[in-house]
């Protein structure tokens, strides 16, 4: 349901609002990037935020850094900026379980070794 990947210099959240993977960017942990260059290869509704820091030559120290929170209600990402401010947040519910031999087949069983260990 949701990808993180860093290297971008910037905090981003792209995805479909009503389904589908939900890709935050949290590359912006120094220099930032206030590019968006690529916007427009992007469909409107799914670019939900992006933080780039502040304008050259102040953009060294003005990066960012993205919290995570799980529970059985949602997962809950919080970008914020290097003073710690929430600049955006988002919350994704769990998915719906599947039911039949596609779940079954799909969770990892424990099983002992010959020592007890797992």
């Amino acid at each position: 349901s949701i990808y993180f990947s860093g290297h971008d210099h910037c905090l981003f959240h792209i995805g479909n609002p009503s389904r589908g993977v939900q890709h935050h960017g949290v590359g912006a942990g120094f220099v930032a990037s206030r590019s968006v260059r690529h916007r427009a290869t992007i469909p409107r509704k799914h670019f939900r935020f992006h933080y780039g820091g502040a304008a050259r030559p102040f953009n060294a120290f003005s990066g960012g850094f993205a919290a995570v929170s799980v529970s059985a209600v949602a997962l809950t990402v919080t970008h914020h900026n290097a003073r710690g401010e929430v600049l955006y947040e988002s919350s994704v519910a769990p998915r719906e379980r599947s039911s039949g031999a596609a779940c079954a087949a799909a969770t990892p069983s424990a099983t002992p070794t010959a020592d007890n260990s797992l």
